[in-house]
């Protein structure tokens, strides 16, 4: 009889810890925030790689700035938008559309 009582006693207390398990995956802090915290984690990674890549292109538009005359003079005539010795510039209005 005192054996019965045993593995009751043994298999409640899994019960007990099973449910407890189950309970504290299922919670706020559980598995849905562990995979919430990954898929930000992700982004982040991910964000960042992009960055990376704009700094290295940035940084490679610098070199060739810094590298070619002709290069410089095309940045400086786009940013200020005029044109240099003989060369024309046609600039074109567009009209809003008419619907």
């Amino acid at each position: 009889m005192g054996s019965i009582f045993r593995y009751l006693a043994f298999f409640g207390a899994f019960g007990v810890a099973g449910f407890y398990c189950f309970a504290v995956f299922q919670g706020p802090h559980g598995y849905p925030a562990y995979r919430e915290s990954r898929a930000q984690i992700q982004r982040m990674k991910d964000e960042n790689n992009k960055l990376k890549a704009q700094i290295r292109d940035k940084r490679l538009y610098i070199d060739k700035l810094e590298s070619s005359e002709a290069e410089r003079e095309k940045a400086i005539q786009e940013i200020t938008n005029k044109a240099k010795g003989k060369s024309t510039t046609i600039i074109l209005n567009e009209s809003p559309s008419a619907q």
